[in-house]
């Protein structure tokens, strides 16, 4: 009894829940036309490389900014002892022994280096190590050095603003180019929106205009069962009614392959119904050609990538003949060191 109970309870949940999923695709999705435009943004994919190529560059030219900082290298050395046997002589004895000596070495190094853009670097060290024995032969010996070298690369010190202008200049031309893709996508949405707007009315109209031609047939079709009319005017209503149904039939497979189309560019699932929240939009007013020319001459995306070409092509030519100059590096150096021993 426990099991069928169990059962029972099951199918009855699971059906609740089929039932409920069912209501949730009932229900029509009042879908505005900016809605439709978020929802085919977040769901193309050609929109989401072209973001990702935006991200890229923008990438590419941090990793130029941070060549505008130092980068900076610290190396440090901890202290060491060891202890060490010798044969030393004995002067009572008169002869070698050997004898276990007690030595400490020490030493302490720190060095910097630092690389500064436009082909500068410095660098800086310090050492200090002391060593001291249990011995007669000497007691404690130290010695200290300190360094400090500056180069400069006289050539190729100005080649990193240009890469950052060549770097500045792909942005702008990526960001166009996202800009006028989307603006191209968004006109899309609305073409495909205001189309299938247009085509559910355009159906509305015809569902109207067929009801209106059947019940102008059922009409033929009595007067011409009293005499009223001829055979050839009943005839004649009986062909506007198939050519009335034939067309509405044509209009109605046309429409659901638009709404198919239309679903597949604003990611809907095909079992959700979608109403459009809009009404048909006025012809839009005349637009200030010359100010259109002037923008589109301005923002003119084959005019911007012709001439980051020609910015590369002058780079590279650059480049060529900066491999053919010697690479020198004036350096000035300073070292100091002192020794003592005791």
């Amino acid at each position: 009894m426990g099991l069928l109970a169990f059962a029972r309870t099951s199918s009855i949940v699971c059906a609740s829940l089929a039932l409920l999923s069912g209501m949730a695709w009932s229900q029509p999705l009042a879908l505005s036309l900016d809605e439709a435009i978020d929802r085919a943004l977040g769901s193309h994919r050609e929109g989401e490389r072209v973001h990702l190529g935006l991200r890229e560059n923008k990438l590419d030219r941090s990793d130029l900014h941070l060549r505008l900082l130092p980068r900076i290298r610290v190396q440090g050395v901890l202290p060491g002892i060891t202890d060490s046997r010798a044969e030393l002589w004995n002067s009572s004895l008169q002869v070698y022994e050997e004898t276990r000596i007690k030595t400490e070495r020490r030493s302490g190094t720190l060095s910097l280096s630092t690389e500064l853009p436009f082909g500068t670097t410095v660098d800086a060290s310090s050492y200090l190590g002391w060593r001291d024995s249990d011995t007669d032969s000497y007691l404690t010996r130290w010695s200290t050095n300190y360094s400090l070298s500056v180069s400069q690369q006289i050539f190729g010190a100005r080649w990193l603003w240009d890469d950052l202008r060549q770097e500045s200049r792909s942005l702008r031309l990526s960001q166009l180019q996202v800009s006028e893709q989307e603006a191209a996508f968004r006109y899309r949405v609305v073409q495909a929106y205001y189309a299938l707007l247009q085509a559910r009315l355009g159906l509305d109209l015809g569902r109207t205009g067929l009801r209106e031609s059947e019940g102008s047939l059922e009409l033929a079709r009595r007067k011409y069962g009293a005499g009223i009319i001829g055979e050839s005017d009943f005839l004649k209503s009986e062909l506007e009614n198939l050519e009335r149904r034939s067309s509405f039939a044509s209009d109605s497979l046309a429409l659901q392959l638009q709404e198919e189309d239309f679903r597949k560019l604003v990611g809907l699932p095909t079992e959700q119904a979608f109403i459009l929240n809009a009404t048909v939009p006025d012809p839009s007013p005349s637009l200030d050609v010359d100010a259109q020319l002037e923008l589109a001459r301005q923002q003119s995306l084959s005019l911007l990538e012709s001439r980051d070409a020609l910015s590369a092509a002058t780079r590279s030519r650059r480049e060529a003949w900066r491999s053919l100059l010697p690479a020198v590096d004036l350096a000035l150096s300073w070292d100091q060191s002192i020794q003592d021993s005791t």
